[in-house]
């Protein structure tokens, strides 16, 4: 992983950021966030991945809300589908916070797809992928054992098809 450029936030920037969410990073996941920041606006130039270009914002917006989810909620060791991931938001950042978490970032577009797998492989993310379908497409999606649902009803459904599978908090987890 190549070393952060000078107009990348800094440590201090990220950590205290992070700390006004009560979550600690360690250096590793420090230099990834400002790895993943820098890929991000410089694709961002030529795709259309986040309205937002302003590195602190980013660092806000889509690092500090998306790693708060995993201090309230226990994903660890689970596996997470994140369905129509775009820029990678909340899936890359759970993995760089839970880093033995098991990711599938769905994404349709295929260019939007490549900028989510050339992150995966910079940022080293072991047990992260990249499935370029939709979510309907449920052959695929059964292949990877991972289906979620976005449509009024649709989850009500999901539960029914899995017995078990939301019966408890915290099995299934939709943002």
């Amino acid at each position: 992983m190549p070393t952060p450029s000078p107009a990348t936030l800094s440590a201090d920037t990220i950590r205290r950021a992070l700390g006004k969410f009560q979550i600690a990073v360690n250096d590793s996941q420090v230099l990834q966030i400002q790895h993943y920041t820098n890929i991000l606006l410089t694709w961002n130039e030529k795709i259309n991945l986040t309205s937002i270009r302003d590195p602190l914002e980013i660092l806000n917006r889509h690092f500090c809300e998306c790693m708060y989810a995993a201090s309230t909620v226990p994903l660890k060791h689970g596996r997470l589908a994140d369905v129509g991931s775009g820029a990678g938001f909340p899936g890359l950042p759970l993995k760089i916070i839970c880093p033995e978490l098991q990711v599938v970032l769905i994404e349709s577009n295929v260019k939007k797809a490549t900028f989510l797998a050339e992150v995966i492989r910079d940022l080293g993310l072991a047990g992260a992928r990249v499935l370029v379908s939709r979510w309907r497409t449920r052959k695929r999606l059964q292949q990877s054992r991972l289906s979620s649902g976005s449509e009024p009803g649709t989850y009500r459904k999901f539960r029914k098809s899995r017995p078990g599978i939301g019966a408890s908090p915290f099995q299934c987890l939709i943002l």
